[in-house]
């Protein structure tokens, strides 16, 4: 390739899925959840007026006004990591969540790739990141990022099969973790 950029490809891989109500406390239900998942756990919580970037440490929720998680509040929320995503969202205010593991359960195939996110960081407190876009909602992330990081990405994964004509079809998508600008994996 003259770029050398490395193209992603389609890989085989084992997931797992299972779906419900939840029917506990949030924050309790993604401690709990979070034990099935390894690596660093990210949470991406999406409210009527803002975007909540939280992490799990040590098996507890560590985010920004975990109070507000709640399905007054709520639209929809990730929890992810490279092992896995619990999405949850909001239906008519009954909170309905999709688990996938990766590593274990039926094979598929999937796609990773990677996204710029828009903005630029803005302010530094209480170790906490801002990053305010130019457009769009600004993120707050629990941790200090160095400008030398921005502008900062996110990993994203796609499971596809193929139709009975060869064609590719795209049944399910998630999170994987958020990354530097030359994507490394964002630690706090």
């Amino acid at each position: 390739m003259a770029n050398n950029k490395q193209l992603n490809k389609v890989e085989s891989i084992n997931s797992r899925v299972e779906a419900g109500d939840v029917k506990t406390n949030v924050t309790a239900y993604l401690e709990e959840t979070s034990a099935k998942m390894t690596g660093k756990i990210f949470i991406l919580a999406h409210k009527h007026h803002e975007v909540l970037i939280g992490e799990v440490r040590d098996g507890k929720v560590a985010i920004e006004s975990p109070e507000q998680l709640s399905p007054d509040y709520l639209q929809e929320m990730r929890m992810f990591s490279p092992s896995g995503e619990l999405y949850i969202w909001n239906r008519r205010g009954q909170l309905k969540y999709r688990l996938r593991l990766d590593g274990q359960g039926e094979e598929t195939n999937k796609y990773d790739e990677e996204h710029f996110m828009w903005g630029q960081k803005t302010d530094e407190k209480n170790n906490h990141t801002v990053i305010e876009p130019n457009r769009g909602m600004r993120l707050t992330f629990p941790f200090i990022v160095e400008e030398k990081d921005c502008p900062l990405k996110y990993r994203a994964r796609n499971y596809l099969d193929f139709d009975e004509h060869g064609h590719i079809r795209f049944y399910d998508a998630r999170l994987i973790t958020f990354l530097n600008k030359d994507g490394k994996e964002l630690v706090s």
